[in-house]
């Protein structure tokens, strides 16, 4: 998916070969429009299209998404990989992590005792990742699941028929997923009852897998649990509804209701289930082992539970996160950084030819799209960007208002 350019001038530079022209600047909503204003008053606006992101005055600025760990790292559980970013999704395993790129490919580091942090090779397309203990699962575009790591119990011995999936979930030894139809597959260990779905069990829209048991939200907001319930983690609160969201830990659950509160239940020695008196307009919500997490809709987050290793320490002044994660003992967050793919960017008007020149980022694609009433646009130019490069792109100016993009192609 591209991502459009935002972008704010500091100083614009316009050459214009006629000098009945006067050329003026005029801010409009978030975006601006240049104006030439000949002699007969006839008006010629040359607008730019600004994308609702955050604004870097003088750069275009697009987002990419990096990823903060905190917490335990004895097995480089919390060292993201150098140079790590466009992100879109993130998942926390016992003492590995994987995060998920928006080209659709997966990376992981930490612990590898059983290949878990061992991608598949071939592996693209990926739209959903989920971990446990140490195991991986992949969702693919196509409704297919890829897993990897640990399998002494089928845990990656996906179904040879599963297709329509639209979520997955790990647990210790054992793995969900979420069908297009509402149903739930399992497979994996199945002594403590993990995989025995419960008779029925339909019109799901959210699930989850903790060490030996499983938790299902229903299309009315009602949470389903089965398994092994030595700490209550199956015991679901009766008054619970308005669910959307749900996140496993070791023998805990945590929900997120429609109304931005969250709700815990089950094991409780370290406080995972003590929800924080000032916790409201939660979005996202993860589960640890013995800690859990919360984020906020002002993109800060807030953590509970056991914190030997810090991993309920959030970093001071973290903020612009867009997902958590939780794994054993560290912490995961998405964060939207700003990726600068414009340094500068030059105007100039002559006649019914506007020409626009710019320098690229290296390492960067992009496209640049032009239209004239900002539902249809055309690819007036593209490329890549191997070393610093100055692009000129020169557009006709027939029509009375155009309105240009930059977009990054990942």
């Amino acid at each position: 998916m591209n991502t459009h350019a935002q972008i704010e001038i500091k100083h614009l530079h316009f050459v214009s070969k006629s000098s009945q022209n006067q050329l003026s600047l005029r801010l409009r909503g978030n975006g601006f429009s240049l104006m030439q204003k000949a002699i007969r008053h006839r008006f010629f606006v040359a607008s730019f299209f600004l994308a609702a992101w955050s604004v870097l005055v003088g750069q275009a600025n697009l987002q990419a998404d990096t990823v903060v760990a905190w917490g335990d790292n004895e097995a480089g559980q919390s060292d993201v990989p150098a140079g790590l970013s466009d992100v879109v999704a993130i998942a926390a395993g016992g003492d590995h992590s994987v995060a998920l790129k928006a080209d659709g490919t997966v990376v992981a580091w930490g612990l590898n005792t059983d290949g878990q942090i061992n991608v598949p090779t071939d592996l693209n397309s990926v739209t959903s990742i989920a971990t446990s203990f140490y195991h991986t699962l992949a969702l693919r575009s196509d409704g297919t699941v890829i897993a990897w790591g640990r399998n002494a119990e089928g845990q990656t011995n996906v179904p040879v028929d599963l297709t329509g999936v639209t979520a997955i979930a790990a647990g210790y030894s054992h793995s969900l997923a979420l069908k297009e139809d509402g149903t739930v597959v399992a497979w994996g260990a199945d002594t403590l009852g993990q995989t025995n779905i419960p008779a029925g069990l339909s019109g799901i829209t959210a699930i989850g897998a903790g060490f030996a048991h499983s938790v299902a939200a229903r299309s009315d907001g009602k949470v389903v649990a089965w398994g092994y319930n030595q700490d209550g983690q199956t015991n679901v609160p009766v008054d619970l509804g308005g669910v959307v969201a749900l996140a496993t830990g070791f023998a805990h659950n945590v929900a997120l209701r429609d109304t931005g509160s969250v709700v815990a239940w089950g094991y409780d020695h370290d406080g995972q289930t003590d929800i924080p008196a000032d916790l409201s307009e939660a979005t996202a919500v993860a589960a640890g082992f013995w800690h859990s997490v919360a984020l906020k809709s002002d993109g800060t987050v807030k953590a509970w539970g056991y914190n030997l290793f810090g991993q309920t320490n959030v970093p001071s002044g973290l903020n612009g996160i867009t997902a958590v994660a939780a794994g054993g003992g560290h912490t995961l967050a998405l964060k939207r950084e700003a990726d600068v793919l414009v340094s500068k960017l030059n105007i100039q008007i002559s006649q019914n030819v506007i020409q626009l020149s710019f320098d690229l980022t290296v390492g960067k694609r992009y496209s640049l799209e032009s239209s004239i009433d900002l539902r249809e646009w055309k690819s007036i130019g593209e490329g890549f960007v191997a070393q610093e490069k100055k692009v000129v792109q020169e557009v006709d100016a027939a029509n009375s208002i155009q309105f240009f993009r930059l977009n990054r192609i990942p």
